[in-house]
């Protein structure tokens, strides 16, 4: 789906659907210090504090994962499904959700660190973004786990 298409149906789900959605982030020195799988679920279970009023039975809520993805074992009625995005509505709209706030974390990012060019490339590891990290080093932002490959110039 293209950037224009995930914005307009973001903006369609967040005018007309009937649901709540919340997006939790783990910052880059968290997933550093606790590994990617525990920092998405920390990030997970922010998300589900605020979109799940505090008196809701979570043994009731119905939990649709993506991938290999698991909730917190409180919630005891949650179904991972293996390409869940294009099996399910619900988590196929949480993928656009999830896409165009990550999206949009990036361009904000990208005035704060031009040098980067966080807002064209939001966050992958392009050719020209590994060159902008050879050339002015790391940033608050950067995962350095997952860039233990790339030398620093400077």
């Amino acid at each position: 789906m293209t950037p224009k298409r995930r914005d307009t149906l973001y903006a369609w789900i967040q005018e007309h659907a009937e649901l709540r959605s919340a997006v939790g982030f783990s910052s880059a020195q968290i997933i550093d210090r606790r590994g990617i799988v525990p920092a998405t679920k920390l990030a997970m279970a922010d998300a589900m504090r605020k979109v799940l009023p505090d008196d809701c039975d979570k043994w009731e809520v119905k939990v649709l994962l993506d991938g290999g993805l698991h909730a917190h074992p409180i919630f005891t009625n949650q179904e991972t499904i293996i390409k869940g995005d294009e099996k399910e509505v619900l988590i196929a709209l949480a993928s656009v959700i999830a896409k165009v706030s990550r999206d949009r974390e990036m361009e904000k990012m990208g005035e704060q660190y031009p040098q980067y060019d966080f807002a064209k490339h939001k966050g992958y590891g392009t050719k020209k973004h590994y060159e902008a990290i050879r050339k002015n080093g790391f940033c608050d932002e950067h995962r350095r786990s997952f860039l233990t490959r790339v030398v620093v110039d400077r």
